[in-house]
């Protein structure tokens, strides 16, 4: 232990420090949940604000039970407009939590994993265009993916966000906006194939 640890611990041993800790640590996991689900809302309202056409919409998890980032993982989906068949392509910004990590990753997903062949063989094209940008990850749900920041804890996380806000919503705001903007039209070709051959 540092001697900063050891300054911390000797503080919180003190009987009336004590009792205080273990009443805030019983709100404190609450507390973060709200500061996680504020994060996502203002990325969710900046993402919305700048998206490049009319019809496209973003939808965020909701936050609570088994989706909550603290228990799983969390994120948002940019859908595109006038979507009618059973499952079809869309953007999506996710978080995972682990035991020491918490990733955030972005890329084309489905809105269910279809299940179907003739599926995988529509898409190949796309997914293509998708790895040459960088988007190298897939997997049945995934077409495409990549991390959008490294692996950090979630108080980390929520420091960074706590203490530089905007800088951070900015950079993650553009990278969507960005992956949006790039790959839109191909997504809508390939959702349109999709509903024409199956």
């Amino acid at each position: 232990m540092d001697a900063y640890e050891n300054e911390i611990t000797s503080f919180l041993l003190e009987e009336e420090n004590f009792l205080l800790a273990l009443d805030i640590e019983k709100y404190f996991e609450a507390a973060k949940d709200q500061l996680h689900r504020e994060f996502w809302e203002k990325l969710r309202d900046n993402v919305a604000a700048r998206l490049p056409e009319e019809g496209w919409s973003v939808e965020l998890d909701d936050f609570e039970g088994e989706f909550s980032v603290a228990r799983g993982y969390f994120g948002m989906s940019i859908l595109p407009p006038d979507q009618s068949p059973q499952f079809y392509l869309m953007f999506r910004v996710e978080q995972h939590a682990g035991p020491t990590y918490l990733p955030l990753y972005g890329g084309v997903t489905w809105t269910e994993v279809p299940g179907i062949a003739a599926a995988e063989n529509l898409v190949s094209s796309f997914q293509s265009l998708l790895k040459e940008d960088g988007f190298t990850r897939s997997n049945e749900k995934w077409p495409g993916w990549r991390y959008i920041r490294g692996l950090s804890s979630r108080n980390d996380f929520l420091r960074e966000y706590r203490e530089r806000s905007d800088d951070l919503l900015g950079e993650l705001t553009n990278h969507t906006i960005i992956m949006v903007e790039h790959h839109s039209q191909e997504l809508l070709r390939t959702n349109q194939n999709i509903q024409e051959r199956i």
